[in-house]
């Protein structure tokens, strides 16, 4: 991740999992806007004053163009923001509702007229959507899309909704939460890498730690084939980052459930014959709430967002045989998510993230028709991750 305005932008992030302690780059948690100025004989202009502002901006950003008429705004959250460039002896320009997503360069050359009065000119919706710096093929979930996706709320879900990403199994109204699921892309289904606030939470080279609190995502974005030098890895690269807050206080509570007389049955009366119990396979049970609050602590100096997630889902297993016959495959989860940004001056940020994810599945089967009692095992998973994190131009 780099810093602001022009110079040597550097980024130090101490991160720390469970009993262990890294240091590592950032990465995936920003976007960017570049371009050039020119005048109308298309000769460069150096000096145009290009300002930055956004909702999801703490205060604004503010540069100059080089002799080459250059500018380059590094390290901006994701949101939707509006440009201006002012230049004395020229119209003001503003270009309004540009979108940044994460690791996406929105390049914008412009082109300032002379003004014979004081005047100014706004081009609205006029936003890139092709990142001429890249050549990385990825899909970008924001707020509002994952929102509306009628999904299982979780990363695996938009995972699945990813052009050209293949699922090993299906989530039929929430039945594989709390599991993850094998995946494909371009014929990589290993070494794949899961990045979470900028933090690598992949283990094994294809799974991750930490099953993050989807209703506290800001965006994801979700890789498939022509990564940068700076993927370690050639698979499937999803990168998430977690609300911030912002100047008003404001906060959302989700509450979804299901059961077993909410969904048909499918089993063939042939199988059925067999003594697996009509309504196998289904969910018994299905419950997710999230609650998220966020704000500011100072206007455009300090932000903060505090999310809360609780998750119970109860699967009828075909499989489950004998003393096993009735007995769900539970899965709860529990997430606590906190996050402190904080705008020290226009050269440096400080961001302090902190998340537990707890995960009880019971019983975990062996696939087989055979499960009975003493071939299941429960599983416990309890990951707890924080980072801080320097953002700044250090010259």
């Amino acid at each position: 991740m780099t810093g602001f305005g022009l110079g040597v932008p550097r980024t130090l992030l101490l991160i720390c999992f469970l009993q262990g302690v890294a240091f590592a780059q950032s990465t995936g948690t920003s976007g960017s806007i570049a371009g050039k100025v020119s005048d109308s004989s298309a000769a460069v202009l150096p000096g145009v004053t290009v300002t930055v502002s956004s909702p999801s901006l703490l205060g604004v950003q503010t540069s100059v163009s080089d002799t080459g008429g250059n500018y380059r705004f590094p390290a901006l959250s994701p949101g939707t923001y509006k440009v201006t460039y002012e230049l004395p002896g020229f119209s003001t320009l503003e270009r309004d509702g540009i979108r940044i997503s994460l690791n996406f360069t929105a390049t914008l050359n412009v082109t300032l007229q002379v003004a014979a009065l004081q005047e100014s000119v706004t081009v609205a919706g006029d936003s890139p959507v092709i990142d001429a710096t890249s050549t990385r093929v990825q899909q970008t979930f924001t707020v509002a899309e994952m929102a509306e996706i009628p999904n299982a709320r979780q990363m695996w879900a938009l995972i699945a909704a990813t052009p050209s990403v293949t699922m090993a199994r299906t989530d039929v109204g929430g039945s594989q939460a709390g599991t993850q699921g094998n995946y494909t892309a371009y014929g990589f289904s290993t070494q794949r890498q899961v990045i979470m606030e900028g933090i690598n939470v992949t283990y094994d080279a294809n799974l991750s730690m930490f099953y993050p609190d989807y209703g506290s995502l800001e965006e994801v974005s979700v890789g498939t084939i022509s990564h940068g030098a700076e993927s370690a890895n050639p698979g499937v690269q999803t990168q998430m980052l977690t609300k911030s807050g912002g100047n008003r206080i404001s906060g959302e509570v989700y509450q979804d459930y299901g059961n077993n007389s909410m969904q048909s049955a499918n089993i063939p009366d042939e199988i059925l014959a067999q003594g697996i119990r009509a309504g196998s396979n289904e969910s018994a049970l299905n419950r997710n709430f999230h609650a998220s609050v966020g704000g500011p602590v100072t206007k455009d100096r300090v932000w903060w967002h505090l999310a809360y997630h609780n998750q119970k889902s109860g699967l009828e297993q075909p499989n489950f045989i004998g003393s096993m016959a009735g007995v769900t495959y539970d899965s709860k989860m529990h997430n606590y998510t906190g996050k402190v940004t904080a705008q020290l001056n226009r050269r440096n940020k400080l961001v302090g993230y902190i998340s537990r994810n707890q995960l009880f599945q019971r019983p975990v089967p062996v696939f087989t028709f055979t499960s009975e009692v003493g071939t299941t095992a429960d599983r416990q998973n309890d990951v707890t991750m924080f980072k801080a994190e320097w953002n700044g131009t250090v010259s």
